[in-house]
């Protein structure tokens, strides 16, 4: 009898030793799941799970937050009880956050079923979609990626099928680069859509929260996490960045370009009760809202204190400064990439965009580091980055 109970303690020590060596360099960044497979936050008040944060963040959270307080709902496994969390997260305006992937076997590569169509129009989706192991960036760094069907993703996954390329790669390695550059730095990537930037930066070994309202984008991106075994790295949130939380907002459709839709806002009420009653159903194209402040617990929970941002979010990039002011408050943001093309389409949201930045000492910038005048904004390029002055230097 002896000798079974000293095997159990010693695979139980060895399997706390695991978990805490997973976390790359922030050694006070804990995980928030005894098996660190997945984990669900919320950001407001609910009695009966108060009493898992530790006192130390609820001092943070105070400071911060104006006394707001906030909770997290410690989850045991991502399979158990999702379907009742989810329906009450939205009927509690609550953000949907998990710590994506499962710890099991799974082959790199996986064959592509075909695609099928039900009947309201929807793709269904599957997290077993081909998925590639992707070209190297920086001589080290490579990671999974999972695409979308060959017909349905132009754009991304179509850059990712060609030999040897990766989507936006010369941006997604100037931010590894800037992340080598200062380790104290985490990432925040809104927009993720089927994860380029989320998975390269954690393939780095660096902490990403990362915003995706596209439930196909998210089965693939947690089939990545699970292939890339880089679970204890990424925090991935299921909503769309809106002014107000507890929305229920419907995409636009594109053909060709699943992974990348607009909100459109739905104005009529009777709309909105009607598209909140099918909220539950599978259509992916229903997404529920947050603010970005409403991230900010989620932040201070991982011990997030610094991060480069980036945006691209098809010309709703306002509403991720309209909504989160707190969060530029609270951390060290010295970097935004963000999509400038449909900005420009509606001078209203340039506008607020670009009195956010200049207030706050950003200057805009090419990415190749040429300042850019705000008077000219029209004539931007495809993607900028607002950088700060007096910070860090980038260029």
């Amino acid at each position: 009898m002896k000798p079974i109970i000293i095997l159990c303690s010693l695979f139980i020590s060895l399997s706390f030793i695991d978990t805490v060596i997973a976390y790359p360099h922030h050694t006070n960044r804990r995980s928030m799941n005894k098996n660190d497979d997945s984990v669900i936050s919320n950001v407001q008040t609910s009695k009966f799970i108060r009493s898992l944060i530790p006192a130390s963040v609820h001092q943070q959270t105070n400071s911060v937050e104006d006394n707001e307080q906030f909770d997290e709902v410690k989850r045991d496994a991502w399979d158990s009880g999702e379907e009742q969390y989810f329906k009450w997260a939205s009927l509690n305006r609550r953000p949907m956050e998990s710590l994506v992937g499962r710890k099991r076997f799974a082959e790199l590569i996986v064959s592509e079923p075909k695609p099928s169509r039900i009947v309201t129009g929807i793709w269904r989706t599957n997290a077993y979609n081909t998925c590639i192991k992707s070209k190297t960036l920086l001589n080290y760094v490579s990671t999974n990626i999972c695409l979308h069907e060959k017909n349905a993703d132009i754009w991304v996954s179509g850059e990712f099928r060609k030999n040897n390329s990766v989507w936006e790669g010369p941006q997604i390695e100037q931010m590894l680069q800037y992340l080598l550059r200062y380790p104290h730095l985490d990432f925040i990537d809104i927009g993720a859509n089927i994860g380029a930037y989320t998975m390269y930066v954690a393939a780095l070994g660096r902490f990403v929260v990362a915003v995706e309202c596209f439930g196909p984008n998210i089965d693939r991106i947690h089939r990545a996490v699970e292939l890339s075994n880089v679970a204890n790295r990424i925090v991935l949130v299921q909503n769309a960045i809106y002014t107000r939380s507890g929305e229920v907002v419907r995409l636009s459709s594109r053909k060709e370009n699943i992974g990348g839709q607009e909100l459109l806002s739905l104005q009529n009420q009777t709309n909105i009760i009607r598209a909140k009653n099918n909220s539950s159903t599978n259509d992916s194209f229903l997404v529920h809202t947050i603010t970005f402040d409403d991230l900010l617990p989620i932040f201070i929970a991982r011990s997030v204190r610094g991060a480069l941002l980036k945006i691209d979010i098809e010309g709703s990039e306002s509403f991720v400064l309209q909504s989160g002011s707190r969060v530029f408050e609270a951390l060290e943001i010295p970097y935004v990439q963000m999509e400038w093309t449909i900005v420009t389409l509606s001078i209203d949201r340039a506008i607020l965009i670009l009195d956010f930045f200049i207030r706050r000492n950003y200057d805009p910038m090419t990415c190749a580091c040429q300042l850019l005048d705000p008077g000219k904004y029209s004539l931007w390029p495809g993607n900028i980055c607002w950088i700060k002055k007096n910070s860090l230097k980038f260029c």
